[in-house]
């Protein structure tokens, strides 16, 4: 609606309030202690967080000329790929540390285990 109003930016706009949005219904849903009350701001929070994916598809389709489209895709969906990847890789890292801290204490606990029963 707000490009068919002249205003060349909307899908910006709207992605930009949504993800303000988002921020504004996340802060309560993290801070009140009633689960009941905090579900549904999450919900929220989710569809607010969702709901700039397809203005923002459409601004990338707005800059790439038609031809690139599939090439964008690709690039898109490799950095997308990837940064999951990153990010998979800190609790992996985590995940390694505390086992390795676990190994000092693994011996003993093991012997207290054997010897309870």
């Amino acid at each position: 609606m707000l490009i068919a109003r002249g205003r060349l930016s909307g899908r910006l706009v709207v992605a930009s309030y949504s993800y303000l949005a988002a921020v504004v219904v996340l802060i309560p849903a993290f801070l009140v202690p009633s689960l009941s009350v905090a579900l549904p701001l999450f919900v929220v929070a989710g569809a607010a967080l969702a709901a700039p994916i397809p203005p923002l598809d459409a601004v990338r389709l707005d800059v790439i000329h038609p031809q690139l489209w599939g090439r964008a895709e690709a690039v898109r969906t490799l950095l997308l790929i990837v940064a999951a990847f990153l990010i998979t890789l800190s609790p992996l890292v985590a995940s390694a540390l505390i086992l390795q801290l676990a190994r000092r204490f693994y011996p003993r606990e093991l012997a207290a285990a054997a010897a309870s029963r």
